[in-house]
C-alpha cells in the first residue's frame, strides 16, 4: 500500500486525505487543554484522518469524550517501564501513522516516534541536543501557548492557521458523578464557587490559601455561594489548614480529573491561582477570578483567553485592602443571583 504523506527536502509534507496521525501531549494539564483546538483544526482539514493522542492519566479524563481524537495511549514517561514504552512502539508500528505531532517536547517521545517508523516526525528544537524529527521548529516561548501552536499548526500544515481558544465536551459518565457529588452535599449547580488555590508552576501553595481567605470570605457572603475547593491529594492539607471542610464549604481534593472538570463546570464562577483548573473553568465558559506571580513572561504565555469573563490579580495586589471588595464587586455583576 502506498504510504499516505511525502517528505520533500525543504517541503512541507503532503498528506492524502485519510492520513493517520498520532499527537503527543503528555504532560501538564494546562498545556493539555491548550492542545485540543490544534485537534480540531488537524480534523478539519483532514475529516477522514485518524488521530491518535498521547496523554497521562489527567489528560485522558479531561478529554476522553473528544468528537476528533479516535484513539488514546497512556504514556508517562516519568513512572512507564522500558517493557511498557516498547509496548507502546509495537502498538504505534501496528497502526502504520503516517505522522507524528510532538506538541509535548522531549527526547524520549521523538525516540519513541522513530523507533516506530512513523516517516513523518514534527517537533520544537531542543536547546543542544540531538533529536528524532523529520521537521524542527523553532521554540516559540515568547508568546501566548496557543498563538505558538497556531504558528506551530501553520508550518506543520503548510496553511495559516488560527487556533481558536480550547474547548471542552460534556462526559455524561463524569457528569452523573459530579450531580451526585453535589446531591451528597447539598450543592446546587451554579450556586457554588470552585476554587484552586494550588499550582506546582506558580507555587500556588505558598501564597494561594492566605491570599484567598478574605476575598473568598466576602464573595460568600455578599453572594450567598457556597464553595467547593478542588486540587491533588498533595494540596488538600495545606489548604484544609486555612479552610476546614464545614458546611457550606466542601473538599474534593484527588477526584479524578473527569470528575473535578465537571464539578466545575456546574460552579457559578471559578477563583484560584493561574493552574491547569483555571483554564479548564475558562474553557467551561465560566467567569474567573486568577492570580498570578508577578511575572510579565510568565503572563504572556497563559494570560486568560477571554478578558471579558477574566479578572486578573497580581500576587502583590493581594497586599490592597480593597481586593476583596473589588473581586466580589466583580463576581456580583457576572453571577446571576
Amino acid at each position: 500500500m502506498a504510504p499516505s504523506s511525502l517528505t520533500r527536502p525543504g517541503t512541507q509534507p503532503v498528506f492524502q486525505t485519510d492520513p493517520r496521525f498520532l499527537v503527543f501531549r503528555n504532560g501538564m494539564l494546562g498545556n493539555t487543554l491548550m492542545a485540543e483546538p490544534f485537534l480540531r483544526a488537524v480534523k478539519s482539514l483532514y475529516p477522514a484522518s485518524r488521530i491518535a493522542l498521547v496523554v497521562d492519566p489527567v489528560g485522558l479524563g479531561l478529554l476522553k469524550t473528544h468528537p476528533a481524537i479516535d484513539e488514546f495511549f497512556l504514556f508517562d514517561k516519568t513512572k512507564d517501564s522500558l517493557s511498557t514504552q516498547w509496548s507502546l512502539v509495537r502498538a504505534w508500528r501496528s497502526r502504520g501513522f503516517d505522522a507524528s505531532f510532538h506538541l509535548r517536547t522531549g527526547i524520549r517521545n521523538e525516540l519513541l516516534a522513530f523507533l516506530s517508523g512513523i516517516p513523518v516526525r514534527i517537533g520544537t528544537k531542543l536547546k543542544g541536543s540531538f533529536q528524532f524529527l523529520t521537521q524542527i521548529q523553532p521554540k516559540r516561548d515568547q508568546m501566548h501557548v496557543l498563538d505558538a501552536l497556531s504558528a506551530f499548526a501553520s508550518q506543520a500544515l503548510g496553511q495559516d492557521i488560527t487556533l481558536p481558544p480550547p474547548l471542552l465536551f460534556p462526559d455524561p459518565e463524569a457528569g452523573a458523578q459530579a450531580e451526585a457529588f453535589l446531591t451528597a452535599h447539598n450543592l446546587r449547580p451554579g450556586r457554588f464557587l470552585a476554587l484552586h488555590l494550588g499550582g506546582r508552576t506558580c507555587n500556588g501553595l505558598e501564597w494561594g490559601p492566605q491570599a484567598f481567605a478574605a476575598p473568598l470570605a466576602l464573595a460568600r457572603k455578599r453572594l450567598g455561594l457556597d464553595a467547593v475547593l478542588i486540587g491533588t491529594p498533595d494540596e488538600a492539607a495545606p489548604i484544609a489548614a486555612a479552610f476546614p471542610q464545614g458546611p457550606g464549604l466542601v473538599h474534593a481534593f484527588g477526584q479524578p480529573m473527569g470528575l473535578s472538570s465537571e464539578i466545575i463546570r456546574r460552579a457559578a464562577a471559578f477563583l484560584g491561582n493561574d493552574s491547569g483548573p483555571a483554564h479548564v473553568a475558562e474553557a467551561w465558559g465560566l467567569p474567573k477570578v486568577v492570580a498570578f506571580p508577578d511575572d510579565p513572561a510568565n503572563f504572556t504565555r497563559w494570560k486568560p483567553l477571554h478578558p471579558d469573563r477574566s479578572l486578573v490579580i497580581l500576587r502583590p495586589q493581594f497586599a490592597d485592602p480593597a481586593t476583596p471588595q473589588a473581586i466580589a464587586g466583580w463576581l456580583a455583576e457576572r453571577v446571576t443571583a
